[in-house]
């Protein structure tokens, strides 16, 4: 003790529990290189991680396999990090989308960085050929890879199904972004020699009506019943706590905007007023 060293004896050198599966040691739950081509071939095919992970098993009964779909999961992360090579992803999308199918426009600020990307398939183009008339706007929040806020553009055909027409990210949801959106969108119409569409409906969103307006004058504007059914559900809860009073307004809500003529829709609107507003 005096020197600094210390002796010890084992009487009992064996281990006071079980040693653990091998699965539980990531380094044992790695893929080998083999795997994980076949990994990043099965991705491709739009396999799920779980199924990629049955197939991988099926393909090499004789070998030990110890991946958890986790395990598929993060190598698919890797390998897309890998096809990114170092560039950001809607810069990688945009170099996919050209030479294909897809119309493609962008927006660059001064340094050249990429804030806006327009895309639409000609697929889609030739049904709004067919179908022009209404289109729906709505942007969705960074909820992406891509971290932007998406603009969606659909349009609704005759047997009442939608299509989607056009996608576009924007760096951000002001009245420039959204003008250089509609912008793009004019530039489908005309380019293609559509005639302009008669309706759009999108939500409360002041800077998309506002744009509109200037590229696409004379256009009916409408609000999504989906959109203002939300918001009566989300502030008349702040007044009606009885579930069943709920659900009694949001069903007069209902007759209320299926009314065929303006003077029944009046009437009725009077109603709800008066027996639900403040």
């Amino acid at each position: 003790k005096k020197k600094g060293h210390w002796k010890f004896t084992v009487s009992n050198s064996t281990h006071n529990h079980r040693p653990t599966a091998a699965v539980a040691h990531t380094v044992h739950r790695k893929l080998s290189d083999t795997l994980y081509e076949e990994m990043k071939r099965l991705g491709e095919a739009r396999l799920r991680p779980a199924q990629i992970l049955e197939c991988l098993k099926k393909l090499h009964p004789d070998e030990t396999i110890l991946a958890t779909i986790d395990t598929i999961y993060s190598a698919r992360k890797w390998a897309a990090q890998e096809m990114l090579q170092g560039i950001s992803p809607i810069i990688h999308l945009n170099e996919i989308l050209a030479g294909t199918d897809f119309t493609t426009m962008t927006k660059v600020d001064e340094s050249g960085e990429l804030k806006g990307l327009f895309f639409c398939h000609s697929l889609s183009v030739k049904l709004l050929h067919q179908y022009h008339l209404i289109l729906f706007l709505d942007c969705t929040y960074k909820t992406n890879k891509y971290w932007m806020p998406l603009l969606h553009i659909t349009g609704v055909t005759g047997a009442n199904k939608s299509f989607s027409l056009a996608f576009c990210f924007l760096a951000k949801e002001t009245q420039d972004y959204y003008d250089w959106a509609l912008e793009s969108l004019l530039t489908v119409f005309t380019s293609n020699k559509i005639p302009l569409p008669a309706v759009f409906l999108t939500d409360r969103e002041e800077a998309l009506i506002s744009s509109h307006q200037s590229n696409f004058p004379g256009l009916t504007h409408m609000l999504c019943t989906w959109h203002i059914q939300k918001n009566l559900v989300s502030n008349g809860a702040k007044h009606i706590k009885n579930k069943a009073k709920e659900f009694e307004m949001l069903q007069h809500w209902s007759n209320l905007i299926k009314m065929t003529s303006p003077g029944d829709f009046c009437s009725s609107f009077s109603r709800f007023c008066a027996k639900y507003g403040e």
